[in-house]
């Protein structure tokens, strides 16, 4: 929306041409803030936006940090969405706002290949 002068960078493509064409520049945008949300109180819900989340991440290289309150993430599943669970690194936070701080701090190191965060809420001053 607030594109202004920037230029173009690097996408990542689902490699499906109906779901890349309605991208802009053609996939996921490389570096940028994307929001995964489950769609219910439903634990399947949870876990359908966790592995799909795994399977971007699985195509990119380097670490992953796994920002989340309780330790119920499934690495066998990670592994069967091609995220391999050697490459993740688990932050169990307290609370919310500890997973944003611990979240922030992944985003400055640079080193990793995505930053992922299990909110309830995403507030908008977190998110920008």
């Amino acid at each position: 929306m607030e594109r202004g002068e920037r230029s173009c960078q690097a996408v990542l493509p689902f490699g499906v041409a109906a779901l890349d064409q309605r991208l802009p520049e053609g996939g996921l945008r490389l570096g940028a803030l994307h929001e995964v949300i489950g769609g219910g109180n439903d634990g399947a819900y949870a876990a359908a936006a966790a592995l799909f989340a795994a399977g971007i991440l699985a195509r990119l290289e380097g670490p992953v940090l796994w920002c989340l309150t309780y330790p119920d993430l499934f690495a066998p599943a990670l592994a069967a969405a091609g995220l391999h669970p050697d490459r993740v690194i688990y932050a169990e936070a307290g609370d919310e706002t500890a997973i944003l701080q611990v979240m922030e701090e992944g985003l400055r190191h640079g080193g990793l290949a995505g930053v992922v965060g299990e909110t309830a809420k995403l507030p908008m001053t977190a998110s920008r």
